[in-house]
């Protein structure tokens, strides 16, 4: 069987594995951004139509927001590379129709091999008239057979474990995310376990080809001493994210663990140290790491290059995570409050396109909670979404409703 390898610049695509390499580093892309990249290698320099994405990377029954996976699938390739959309070195955006690749690729391909073990046995008697075979070579060739048959067997007995594995292992196809607990020693922390929680939530649901509850529904369960199963019927999922944050200044600890709902199993579970600057590094690593397990990859794949994040000033991130924690409660006063943190997260960094979404989602409900007028509630909202999206056209918070 002969692979595709894709050259162009310092990097090479090998199609089989996924894996995007330089002569320094090598990562594993996802399916999608996979499938979506190789139609870009494969037009080069070519207007490629968000249609022809559509149509290559999901099959006509699956039933997903096609326009929010792109942008998704684009992001996490921009990421790979290195790359940005204010300015592309490999994929431009084309305002209204699709993206090019912008530089030349070269496809070659590599034939692969496979080893084939041989190993006849011996006759258990030799014709009188064949010629007499000296007793050591013999041996050697009783030795030799012997070899191949403990071999085969023991190739044998690997794939009938392989099977048996692939067998018991669990069939995912929806996940619910459980409020994360806050088991900082400050109190007052609440905001930020729940805003973690919310963004893993939006991260997976971005990531994985199935069901991912919403914050809105898993949030009963955010004090609640129910066992995991009876969770789990209560909202039809078959596994369970659970875990605690710790935050201590600036430093903060998650830890997470990835329930099978059907069997009471654990299937993963991992720690993360990092500081308060590295935070959406981590919630991007995470993500990661839970989407491989559904995805049925039970085993952390340590050669998957980390995702590249925004960098993002500590204090501006807080002030996002207050005003996402307040709008979420849905009251006059939360909303003013809502509205007052990400205009401070503005202030202090005015690049920070989130922030401008979550003003966004905040003056878009005003007018169903205060006498504000609508029009102009509404005109806030479309003014603070399209700044979101030129300072970032992947972000996914500002598309829904203002692209």
């Amino acid at each position: 069987m002969r692979d595709r390898i894709y050259r162009f610049a310092e990097f090479e695509l090998l199609s089989s594995d996924g894996e995007l390499r330089t002569k320094d580093s090598c990562a594993r892309l996802q399916e999608k951004p996979l499938l979506l990249l190789t139609v870009l290698l494969e037009n080069p320099q070519q207007v490629v139509n968000r249609e022809q994405l559509r149509e290559r990377m999901w099959d006509s029954d699956t039933f997903v927001d096609y326009e929010l996976g792109i942008n998704v699938a684009i992001k996490k390739i921009r990421d790979a590379l290195g790359d940005s959309a204010e300015n592309p070195r490999f994929i431009q955006t084309v305002a209204k129709k699709g993206y090019r690749f912008l530089v030349p690729v070269e496809v070659t391909y590599s034939a692969s091999s496979s080893l084939v073990v041989s190993a006849p046995l011996p006759d258990a008697a030799v014709a009188a008239d064949a010629p007499a075979v000296p007793s050591h070579a013999l041996h050697r060739r009783w030795i030799s057979a012997l070899l191949a048959i403990v071999l085969l067997s023991a190739v044998g007995f690997w794939l009938l474990a392989l099977q048996a594995k692939h067998r018991h292992a669990p069939q995912i196809h929806s996940l619910a995310v459980l409020p994360l607990r806050d088991l900082s020693p400050d109190s007052g922390q609440e905001y930020f376990a729940d805003g973690i929680t919310e963004e893993l939530i939006t991260n997976l649901a971005q990531s994985l080809p199935l069901r991912v509850i919403s914050r809105t529904s898993v949030m009963r369960y955010k004090r609640t001493e129910k066992p995991i199963t009876e969770i789990a019927r209560e909202l039809g999922v078959e596994a369970i994210v659970e875990g605690a944050v710790t935050r201590s200044g600036n430093q903060v600890t998650v830890t997470v663990q990835l329930i099978d709902a059907t069997e009471d199993r654990h299937l993963w579970a991992q720690k993360y140290r990092r500081d308060l600057g590295d935070l959406l590094e981590m919630e991007s690593e995470l993500a990661q790491q839970i989407a491989s397990q559904v995805g049925g990859t039970l085993r952390l794949q340590h050669d998957m290059k980390a995702v590249k994040s925004r960098t993002v000033d500590p204090q501006v991130y807080d002030f996002c995570l207050m005003g996402r924690y307040h709008w979420n409660k849905r009251t006059t006063a939360d909303l003013v409050k809502s509205v007052e943190y990400f205009q401070q997260a503005i202030g202090r960094d005015p690049s920070y396109a989130p922030a401008y979404a979550g003003l966004a989602d905040a003056y878009a409900l005003s007018p169903f909670y205060d006498s504000v007028g609508l029009r102009d509630s509404l005109a806030k909202a479309a003014a603070a979404a399209h700044h979101a999206l030129e300072l970032d056209d992947t972000l996914a918070e500002a598309m829904p409703l203002w692209d």
